[in-house]
């Protein structure tokens, strides 16, 4: 099995928003996820972002995306990454590609 994981491109925009909205369905909140293409493309692409993607293909096809973000805890003078979200989309489970 070959796999790759990179960040996301502009490119990738419309698939980021499919699992996006994937997602919602499977955590039953469609209704929250007013995500549209242009805030997907705004929020990952322009000016300075705030929140990163990246995404994992297994043989050329997207398998899953994982959302994040930067922390800095002050005390300690250090940086870190909180993961907001990351989604498998349900038929690959079985590859255990999540471990």
């Amino acid at each position: 099995m070959t796999f790759n994981i990179r960040k996301t491109i502009k490119a990738s925009s419309e698939a980021i928003l499919a699992l996006i909205k994937t997602l919602s369905r499977y955590e039953q909140l469609e209704d929250e996820a007013t995500a549209q293409i242009d805030n997907v493309i705004n929020t990952l692409f322009y000016g300075h972002p705030k929140v990163f993607a990246s995404l994992l293909k297994i043989e050329g096809q997207i398998a899953s995306f994982a959302s994040y973000l930067y922390n800095y805890f002050t005390f300690l003078c250090k940086h870190s990454i909180h993961i907001e979200d990351i989604y498998v989309y349900e038929e690959l489970r079985p590859r255990s590609i999540s471990k």
